[in-house]
């Protein structure tokens, strides 16, 4: 007999499978903070909230990161003979 079915799954199946599983949930509260619902409930997670009228939601300040330094531009090697 071959192998049981579960040994074919190694490190990069179980990274793949986190990073979708993350990325979804990223989406899912993206959409739930963006909602106008004033009461959320979802299997387990349930939220009561005060929503902000239309036009006067908070502004979120992100501060900028700083600017990386220019490098010098590379000069091409001479051959010299």
């Amino acid at each position: 007999m071959g192998e049981p079915w579960y040994t074919e799954f190694d490190g990069a199946f179980w990274l793949t499978l986190a990073g979708a599983l993350f990325g979804f949930g990223g989406v899912f509260l993206q959409a739930i903070l963006k909602s106008r619902c004033k009461k959320f409930s979802c299997c387990c997670i349930s939220c009561d909230r005060d929503v902000a009228p239309p036009g006067e939601e908070p502004e979120i300040d992100v501060p900028k990161s700083p600017e990386t330094p220019k490098r010098a531009p590379i000069q091409p090697a001479l051959n010299r003979v």
